[in-house]
């Protein structure tokens, strides 16, 4: 089962926005719960009883707490970087604003069918995508990390070390095959030394980028180019 939240202060929108959702059901072969919540605040307030969601329909122009300051919640209060976050807007000018939340998709008010189901099955996706695991050998033991928990790859002389969001694993391994193994899931090289992990950027400079843990990692200049590049084009595709 997919668990979804719809937040937004208008009851109309909501209630329309979940009748297309559920009807994804049977043409996705998946049933979907989906909660409705009238509200920024009512949303938090869920989230701090520790209520998970695999997507959230999030609105961003609500009175007592804006869909912008619910998303930072999510990623910086709770550390969750596995939720997908879909904005839903009447304006389209909130792209710089919404990258530290890290969105997957953005939907323009009034919505249109096509592009929700569009976006369902996108989400769907990517949520089945983000139960990944990424096998890996350390001494005698074969260890199963969900890709979604990979933060980034530094190799140092023969080895890999591997920082994920709760530990750090050292490993015989090249870095050139394990971004063979990841380069579908948004991993890119910033150096010769460093593989990151799209999803877990929080801030993205010319020189040097910060991860969601508030590791800095320098950019190298021969790779500059080529960032800003997977930069633009991952944005092209919420």
């Amino acid at each position: 089962m997919i668990k979804i939240a719809i937040c937004d202060d208008d009851a109309i929108i909501s209630e329309q926005l979940q009748k297309m959702i559920y009807s994804m059901e049977e043409f996705l072969h998946e049933e979907f719960h989906v909660d409705i919540f009238i509200g920024g605040m009512k949303l938090y307030e869920e989230l701090k009883k520790g209520t998970e969601f695999h997507a959230i329909f999030l609105d961003i122009e609500m009175p007592d707490m804006d869909g912008i300051d619910v998303g930072r919640k999510i990623r910086e209060e709770f550390h969750d970087e596995i939720t997908q976050i879909i904005y839903i807007s009447s304006q389209s000018s909130y792209a710089m604003q919404l990258f530290k939340v890290r969105p997957m998709d953005f939907l323009i008010k009034p919505l249109d069918e096509l592009q929700v189901k569009a976006v369902v099955t996108k989400a769907y996706n990517l949520i089945k995508t983000g139960n990944e695991i990424f096998p890996f050998v350390v001494g005698r033991e074969t260890i199963r990390k969900p890709i979604s928990k990979i933060l980034y790859f530094q190799s140092r002389a023969r080895k890999v070390i591997m920082y994920t969001t709760d530990e750090t694993y050292e490993f015989y391994c090249n870095l050139g095959d394990i971004y063979e193994q990841l380069k579908a899931n948004k991993f890119f090289f910033i150096h010769k030394s460093y593989l990151v992990n799209y999803n877990h950027i929080s801030r993205l400079g010319y020189e040097a980028l910060v991860m969601t843990d508030g590791t800095q990692l320098e950019i190298s200049q021969s790779k500059r180019k080529e960032v800003r590049e997977l930069h633009a084009e991952f944005e092209r595709r919420v």
